[in-house]
């Protein structure tokens, strides 16, 4: 299956869910306005079977193209975690910085700029690789 009939089925997808959330919303109204009037509320069962029915897909087809446009950077790129290195080192920066405030050590306070310039640095260079 070549790339525009990926991101075309995908595309397609996308409007059957906004066609399928926008009849909802209508239903809702409908449903407000009958309950306004004391009127027995309407059921729309066929709706949701609807959003159940596109879901398998939906899924598919957007794990097809996801892998699709991703697959290069994991196959033959380098491996990137650093979103959970940023999280451990932003807890560890947390505990550091605690212990910093409570000795308030001129020692401290010159390693601490260290280490913000190091982040800073880091960040700018992985930003440009």
């Amino acid at each position: 299956m070549s790339q525009d009939e990926m991101k075309s089925n995908v595309e397609q997808l996308a409007k059957l869910q906004t066609g399928l959330e926008t009849a909802r919303d209508e239903l809702d109204g409908i449903n407000e306005e009958e309950r306004l009037l004391e009127w027995e509320q309407s059921f729309f069962p066929q709706l949701n079977s609807m959003f159940q029915m596109k879901e398998p897909y939906d899924k598919l087809w957007n794990t097809a193209w996801t892998f699709h446009q991703k697959h290069e950077n994991w196959t033959n790129g380098r491996l990137i975690i650093t979103p959970f290195l940023d999280l451990i080192a932003i807890n560890i920066f947390i505990l550091y910085i605690s212990k910093l405030l409570s000795t308030r050590n001129i020692k401290n306070v010159l390693i601490f700029h260290f280490y913000i310039v190091l982040a800073l640095f880091n960040q700018n260079y992985r930003g440009k690789g």
